[in-house]
């Protein structure tokens, strides 16, 4: 499902169908799921079908609208009715704006210019044709994350008509739930330190502006002894939290954020003018999205620049879900699924309540058509350019001239731009990707090989500022990163489970990738300190093959003694009998062994051979 058609019969079809009857009308549902399973899109197919109204949120634009519409390709009523509420950015005088301001178009959030009842486009324009439809003819609806925010914190009279009529569904799919865990949050740095002098002279005479401005610096004074304090505790940065959850900050007042927002769209068309940058401004649009927050986190973190400390508001997205779920009317029957491929080791009670708990097999089972090939040495993310240069350059040099245009999708994105400039030195120009990429998150692909490129990383302290303690920080970065890794690497399997997928590994070593791929029920990450030492789960999915280490044992040992049973390997190779019968399988399916049925005092005896 979400490559090609999928008639009525199709099992993806059916087990959703099963699944929407088995959604309690009166509890959240937590579906954990297959990637490329087919769920979300077979949910909304059969709610259209069903004559259920629903709610698709997603975490991306292509996530959410392209599943919606899937959903209507997929269901056997083809003049389904879909709206989509989409960014500000699509209204028509926006539009016309940042066709004629090109750098108006890269701040994040675009205020309405105008109420959208009085403007003379209402009944031409794409961000207002939710409101314009009749709610009984529509069938589902799709947004997202992002504009679930700026809708729940609005009090504007759009937005509160919009709210209004999302309560109008029966079914409510919250998609790719696993972004619940580490949302995106605004964050500004301030170490090292951005001059503020400038921008509030600049901006002296700017009522709107300056006092953002104003008090950002007064906040920035105050937290200077924070900021040291989180410097000289560095050292200490493996084994603690390295953030200061700060209180009895005042915000400002919803009205004046539009207000000055809508000052910054001036800014940014004439910041020649100022002498000012593109990112100047978003400094400064950032500034004033800090301060509209009622909960800031100061944090330190080292990267590959050095050591920095930011400031960064509470997350968002979590209250503006329960207080869009508080609107919904408890007496009204309503289904409300979240639903992921990876569900981290993290509590969902405190944003969905009490709920439900379901899992989607993989019905097409995919997972058993892909092989992971590891390789004996662990990718330094530091110093990968001096220490495996030449190891990690040979290795992609040969896998590109095997496999002309693979992909190769890398730990992070410099490394991917070094990769690439290195390769090119050679004479090589290669499809170059990296991990959480556009391409490696929530999307299909036709290609079915890929080069991994060293494991996902990030720092050690990336995720202090949204936790509470550092054990739930180590293990937000482990989840993080095995969920980047699990998702890339699904966009190159068969959702129909027929074509083989292959995905060469560069850096990565059998343990790791056991690791990363291990999804399911209740996962369960055993740390010590920084280190993720085990995964466990109370019931997953079947896992790819991965031809470790054994398989090449295994092979070479029946080469070596051609007719030897499956007993004589399991005892001279010390291999349990689970791990055997998986090697076994994959090597017979690639063709490299074959069965041999021996008679052997009257009875039959099975051996290997190659």
């Amino acid at each position: 499902m979400g490559d090609g058609n999928m008639p009525n019969d199709d099992p993806r079809y059916t087990t959703t169908r099963t699944i929407l009857k088995k959604l309690n009308d009166r509890l959240p549902t937590k579906l954990n799921k297959d990637t490329r399973a087919g769920a979300t899109t077979g949910l909304g197919a059969n709610a259209i079908d069903a004559g259920m109204r629903f709610v698709l949120i997603g975490p991306t634009k292509e996530i959410a609208h392209n599943t919606i519409k899937d959903s209507i390709k997929y269901s056997s009523k083809g003049s389904a009715k879909i709206k989509l509420l989409i960014s500000n950015h699509a209204c028509l005088k926006n539009k016309k704006m940042v066709e004629k301001y090109p750098d108006v178009g890269k701040i994040p959030i675009l205020p309405l210019p105008e109420k959208c009842e009085e403007c003379k486009h209402f009944y031409q324009c794409p961000v207002t044709d939710f409101l314009r439809t009749n709610i009984r003819d529509i069938d589902g609806v799709g947004l997202t994350y992002q504009k679930l925010m700026a809708v729940m914190l609005s009090d504007s009279k759009t937005a509160e008509r919009i709210k209004k009529r999302l309560t109008h569904a029966k079914l409510y799919i919250f998609d790719e739930a696993h972004n619940y865990e580490t949302p995106d949050v605004v964050n500004i740095q301030m170490y090292p330190h951005h001059d503020m002098s400038r921008y509030q002279e600049l901006f002296k005479e700017n009522k709107k502006i300056s006092p953002f401005l104003e008090n950002f610096a007064e906040l920035k004074h105050r937290l200077q002894i924070h900021v040291i304090e989180l410097l000289h505790a560095k050292d200490d940065a493996l084994k603690n939290r390295m953030a200061i959850d700060l209180k009895d900050i005042d915000s400002i007042h919803f009205k004046q954020t539009v207000a000055a927002l809508k000052e910054v769209i001036e800014v940014m068309k004439h910041r020649d003018r100022f002498g000012l940058s593109v990112g100047d401004v978003l400094f400064i649009f950032n500034v004033i999205m800090i301060l509209s927050t009622k909960q800031l986190v100061l944090h330190y973190m080292k990267t590959d620049d050095g050591d920095s400390v930011h400031l960064s508001a509470k997350d968002g997205l979590h209250l503006s879900t329960k207080l869009f779920l508080s609107m919904l009317n408890p007496e009204k029957k309503k289904k409300i699924v979240f639903t992921s491929a990876t569900f981290g080791d993290y509590d969902y009670t405190p944003i969905f309540g009490f709920h439900d708990q379901i899992v989607m097999p993989d019905v097409m089972k995919s997972n058993e058509k892909m092989t992971i090939y590891p390789d004996t040495f662990k990718m330094d993310d530091i110093n990968y350019s001096k220490r495996y240069a030449e190891r990690i350059i040979d290795a992609a040099v040969e896998y590109e001239k095997k496999y002309p245009g693979i992909r190769f999708v890398c730990m992070k994105k410099n490394v991917a731009f070094w990769l690439q400039h290195r390769l090119k030195e050679k004479g090589y120009k290669i499809n170059i990707d990296y991990y959480r990429s556009d391409r490696t998150i929530g999307v299909s692909s036709d290609e079915r090989r890929c080069v991994c490129v060293g494991a996902p990383t990030s720092p050690i302290n990336a995720y202090d500022g949204i936790v509470d303690t550092f054990e739930q920080s180590q293990k937000r970065r482990t989840d993080d990163n095995h969920a980047a890794f699990w998702q890339a690497i699904s966009r190159f399997k068969d959702p129909a489970g027929v074509v083989e997928s292959h995905i060469f590994c560069i850096g990565i070593k059998e343990e790791e990738i056991k690791k990363m791929i291990k999804w399911g029920i209740n996962r369960k990450l055993y740390m010590n300190g920084i280190v993720c030492e085990r995964v466990g789960n109370d019931g997953g999915f079947a896992m790819p093959i991965v031809f470790s280490r054994n398989c090449g044992r295994v092979l070479k040992m029946v080469k070596k003694r051609n007719g030897i049973s499956h007993n004589d390997l399991r005892k001279r190779l010390k291999i349990s009998s689970e791990e055997l019968n998986m090697v076994i399988t994959k090597l017979k399916n690639d063709g490299l062994i074959q069965n041999n049925v021996v008679n052997t005092k009257g009875r039959s005896k099975t051996t290997y051979r190659v």
